[in-house]
């Protein structure tokens, strides 16, 4: 029986600014396998479900009715709302895989005791998904690797993708018309020959963007023997980075393994090269996290 279990869903979410809300009895529900083995990855869903259906239902089926429940450990409503059903693992992921994310395998068929599942209100079939939902996607999924530790980069997977290492073709969700990011759906075709299945790697680069937007950066300079809450957050902006070689805990203490993850972040953004966290270097990580909250803005119709 896994023993992972997600019981501050609720509060990550609601610190994030999303709308949330448990379904009843959420921080107990999970399939049979119990709690999360551990948790590898997040993997993301449309439910193919008539937009005429309340959410209320959706939720009542997918956490109550479902002979395979509860699906997923979240529902995302069209308005963005989200609604919270398993803490512990869930059915959702099904044949797939294997693949490899940061913190190790997720073997083959087995993603449901290692990935964290998201499903959305989707009909899957040319709807075309609302800004409101996909900005709070986009928001979920970056709360959920900032929470969990895990690589947007390397840790995120559409359903699709997942199946791709052993059923390519199973499954083509998330799937379906993003106005805002014409990129994003075009894995692959539907049966009328448009582009609408979701590109992971395009969701990734969304959700780096978000989680760059959505940065604390420490205000503060920042050097051998500092310490403390703001020396704790650079030493997590490092790790998250893979600027800091050295596999230390992070005690919030600026050591000598400091001093060289700031050369290799400062080399990476342009910044003058010291081993100390400053004023061009703190510049030189906004402005990053500028451009990669660029990538997020709308894109011009081709004209």
């Amino acid at each position: 029986m896994g023993s992972i279990w997600l019981r501050e869903l609720d509060v990550w979410l609601k610190d994030a600014g999303l709308d949330c809300e448990g379904w009843p009895g959420w921080q107990t529900r999970s399939r049979s396998s119990g709690g999360f083995n551990g948790v590898r990855g997040i993997v993301i869903h449309h439910t193919a479900g008539s937009s005429r259906t309340p959410d209320r239902d959706t939720c009542r089926y997918l956490y109550e009715r479902a002979d395979t429940r509860p699906i997923g450990n979240v529902f995302l409503g069209r308005d963005g709302k989200v609604w919270i059903g398993a803490a512990g693992a869930a059915n959702c992921q099904g044949k797939g895989g294997p693949v490899t994310t940061s913190t190790g395998p997720v073997p083959r068929d087995d993603g449901n005791r290692w990935m964290f599942a998201v499903e959305a209100g989707n009909n899957g079939v040319g709807e075309v998904w609302p800004q409101a939902q996909l900005d709070a996607y986009v928001t979920l999924v970056a709360t959920l690797c900032r929470r969990l530790g895990l690589d947007p980069m390397q840790d995120i997977f559409t359903h699709s993708s997942w199946c791709q290492p052993s059923c390519p073709g199973r499954k083509i969700d998330p799937a379906g018309p993003t106005p805002s990011h014409p990129t994003l759906g075009t894995a692959g075709l539907d049966r009328y020959g448009r582009p609408v299945i979701w590109r992971h790697d395009a969701f990734r680069a969304l959700v780096v963007a978000e989680m760059a937007r959505t940065e604390v950066v420490p205000e503060a300079t920042l050097q051998l023997g500092s310490q403390g809450p703001s020396t704790w957050r650079l030493i997590e902006i490092l790790d998250a980075w893979g600027w800091r070689k050295q596999a230390r805990p992070n005690d919030g203490k600026f050591l000598a393994a400091e001093i060289d993850a700031v050369k290799v972040m400062q080399a990476a953004l342009g910044a003058p090269v010291t081993g100390v966290y400053d004023d061009p270097t703190e510049a030189a990580y906004r402005a990053f996290g500028d451009f990669l909250a660029s990538l997020r803005a709308p894109q011009p119709e081709a004209a």
